[in-house]
């Protein structure tokens, strides 16, 4: 099987284990994953039903947003992934706005950002 990279580089990723975890996942329909951080663990089984939790709201919240409004949201992530954006100080910039606003869509866009910018 063919291993899929996450959207999200995150700290504590399980892609370079997903393999071993594979092995030790019981057989079933449903996969309850708590910590599904990237998602590597659900991109990378055949399971039927997922049922996927974390504690980090901003990052569930990006994935409902993404789940809702797909194009708005790559339409509105695609602003930053420019020449403008790749600079030490935009990234600070980026990341003071996402510490200062409560609005959830603009967290969840920020994290998107400032996620990728890890890859």
């Amino acid at each position: 099987m063919r291993k899929h990279r996450a959207f999200l580089k995150w700290a504590g990723g399980k892609y370079s284990l997903v393999d071993d975890i594979r092995r030790h996942l019981p057989e079933g329909n449903t996969l309850i994953e708590p910590f599904v951080g990237a998602g590597s663990v659900f991109l990378n089984t055949d399971y039927e039903h997922y049922i996927l939790a974390d504690i980090n709201p901003d990052l569930i919240n990006l994935y409902n947003i993404i789940k809702q409004t797909p194009l708005r949201f790559v339409a509105d992530a695609r602003v930053f992934f420019c020449q403008e954006y790749n600079q030490k100080e935009r990234y600070l910039d980026v990341r003071r706005e996402f510490n200062l606003t409560t609005d959830p869509y603009l967290r969840s866009l920020y994290l998107f950002v400032y996620e990728s910018s890890r890859l």
